[in-house]
């Protein structure tokens, strides 16, 4: 994706605030941004960030566990 697009998609966050967000943050996802960066972005938009310590960018089928409790906690929060 090319950066104007990032930069121009990040001038949205502070709008996202407005309903509840949650921010998976795999720590070992070195293309995503920094973990810092992406919890710069999460509380931007309001959003609920959550360290999957460990897990890459395919955290979702590393651990499908945590993946699944992360969401349904964050789920029942609402």
């Amino acid at each position: 994706m090319p950066r104007a697009v990032l930069i121009e998609r990040g001038l949205d966050l502070p709008a996202a605030a407005s309903r509840p967000g949650l921010v998976p943050v795999a720590t070992e996802d070195h293309t995503a941004g920094s973990v810092a960066l992406r919890h710069r972005a999460a509380r931007r938009a309001g959003a609920r960030a959550v360290d999957l310590d460990g897990l890459g960018h395919w955290w979702m089928l590393q651990d499908p566990t945590r993946t699944a409790r992360m969401l349904s906690d964050f789920w029942n929060s609402l």
